[in-house]
């Protein structure tokens, strides 16, 4: 089996963290980045839904129009504001 690669820490202290070399690792800004725009997408998706609903009934999936748009909203800030910071 090949060695695996050593990771440099603060102090010198040298080790291998093997959570750091799996494939799937996302870095903190990374994951940040990733659910600020699936947040956004799943809101604005839920906004528009409940806002069309409001006016033509039945669109709301068997919900209450207001509670989909209400959620969409929160959702899509929420997102928009993960967003933001991802550049500080």
């Amino acid at each position: 089996y090949p060695v695996p690669p050593r990771v440099r820490y603060e102090g010198n202290v040298d080790c291998y963290n093997p959570i750091k070399q799996h494939l799937l690792y996302l870095r903190p800004m990374k994951s940040k980045q990733t659910l600020g725009i699936l947040f956004t997408i799943v809101g604005a998706i839920g906004l528009a839904v409940g806002v069309l609903s409001i006016f033509n009934k039945g669109m709301a999936f068997g919900q209450n129009p207001w509670g989909v748009a209400i959620i969409g909203g929160i959702f899509f800030l929420t997102g928009m504001g993960l967003m933001r910071t991802v550049g500080r």
